[in-house]
């Protein structure tokens, strides 16, 4: 019943009504199906793990007075697409940050900066030999799925063979490269749990240890293995 309603308020054969669609959304919440089948298989099907976040807090979110929480920024993903430049002062000093985006088709956008012929070589060096830093982000809790454009590779080890194509850049040689390892409470919450990695990286023992709350601190010292050696 909760779907049908809710299919009902997304149709337009009325005009919409905010108090009836947020009461479908509730309903729709509250079915224990969702719960059982879906929630726990959020990777699997490629939504985003902060959906829960804000359908617990739909109530103050559909306030007409609603101001965003910090929370709610950081569980908030908008998608890169391009390359994005943001410029900001930290204690006067200026920085200059590009945040271009990490899926396949937006790779196709700046990844050939890496690959290029000996008449580009020049201007390509000229434009990123001012880089000071590289920040990569990989996600742990990835380990367990897929991509979205790619349902055969791992979202981890393309992290990994991405970030290994970065490294051998011969453009950031002596440029510093930060990794930053993404959403470990996610992660730790599927490894304490069900989740077994044992498959993608046979070299982690950690379900064997009688602590759990050391699973985490074990793993997280495994998976840096193959980003070193990079």
């Amino acid at each position: 019943m909760a779907i049908d309603d809710l299919s009902h308020c997304l149709t337009y054969s009325e005009p919409f009504q905010l108090p009836k669609f947020i009461s479908a959304l509730k309903q729709f919440w509250t079915d224990p199906a969702l719960h059982r089948q879906v929630l726990p298989k959020l990777g699997q099907f490629h939504m985003q793990e902060s959906l829960p976040h804000f359908f617990n807090s739909i109530d103050r979110i559909s306030q007409s007075n609603y101001v965003p929480t910090i929370q709610d920024i950081l569980l908030l993903r908008v998608p890169t697409s391009g390359i994005v430049e943001v410029q900001f002062n930290v204690n006067r000093f200026p920085f200059r940050v590009f945040d271009v985006g990490g899926q396949r088709n937006e790779r196709r956008k700046w990844i050939h900066c890496f690959d290029v012929t000996k008449k580009f070589e020049f201007l390509i060096k000229k434009i990123l030999k001012n880089v000071q830093a590289i920040i990569f982000v990989a996600a742990v809790s990835e380990f367990d799925q897929t991509l979205e454009e790619d349902e055969n590779t791992n979202r981890l080890i393309e992290s990994l063979h991405l970030f290994k194509s970065i490294c051998m850049a011969k453009w950031f040689i002596n440029t510093g490269i930060i990794l930053f390892l993404n959403k470990t409470d996610l992660f730790e919450q599927k490894i304490a749990g069900k989740k077994s990695i044992k498959q993608l990286f046979p070299s982690y023992t950690g379900w064997k240890l009688k602590n759990s709350k050391s699973r985490p601190d074990k793993f997280k010292k495994i998976l840096l293995i193959p980003f070193d050696r990079e």
